[in-house]
C-alpha cells in the first residue's frame, strides 16, 4: 500500500512541476462501446412475461480522445479494438492538425494511461 501511495504523490509532484514550467497537459484515453448494450429490465402487458427477440451480432466501436483543461482538442472513433497503430496514429495527427510542434513540443506533456498499447515498439519514436 506505501509503495502505491507513493507512486501516486512521486505523479502529483510531477504534474505540479509542469504546471509551475507554464507547460500544457493533454489527456489521452481511449475507451470501447457495443452498440448492442440492452436494459435488464423491460414492460409486458399486465401479467404477460416480458420476451424480446435479440439480434446476436454486435459492433464494437471505440473513440479515441485527447482534451486539456479547457477543451477537447479531437477524438477519433474506431471500427473494433484500438490498436497500437490507430493510437500512433492519432497522437501524429493531433500533432499536426493542432500545429503543436509550431508551439514547440516541449510546451506539451501527453498524459495517457499504462495500457500495453501505449507500449508497443512502434510508438517508440514518440
Amino acid at each position: 500500500m506505501k509503495k502505491m501511495q507513493y507512486k501516486k504523490d512521486e505523479f502529483v509532484m510531477q504534474k505540479l512541476k509542469h504546471f509551475d514550467l507554464k507547460r500544457k497537459i493533454i489527456y489521452i484515453d481511449e475507451t470501447g462501446f457495443n452498440t448492442h448494450i440492452q436494459k435488464l429490465y423491460g414492460y409486458s402487458k399486465n401479467k404477460q412475461p416480458c420476451f424480446r427477440k435479440i439480434n446476436a451480432k454486435t459492433k464494437n466501436i471505440s473513440v479515441i480522445a485527447a482534451i486539456t483543461d479547457e477543451k477537447i482538442l479531437g477524438y477519433q472513433p474506431i471500427q473494433g479494438s484500438v490498436t497500437a497503430k490507430d493510437f500512433g496514429s492519432f497522437i501524429v495527427n493531433l500533432i499536426n492538425l493542432r500545429k503543436l510542434q509550431d508551439q514547440g513540443l516541449d510546451n506539451f506533456v501527453f498524459l495517457w494511461d499504462n495500457a500495453k498499447i501505449h507500449e508497443a515498439k512502434i510508438l517508440q519514436p514518440l
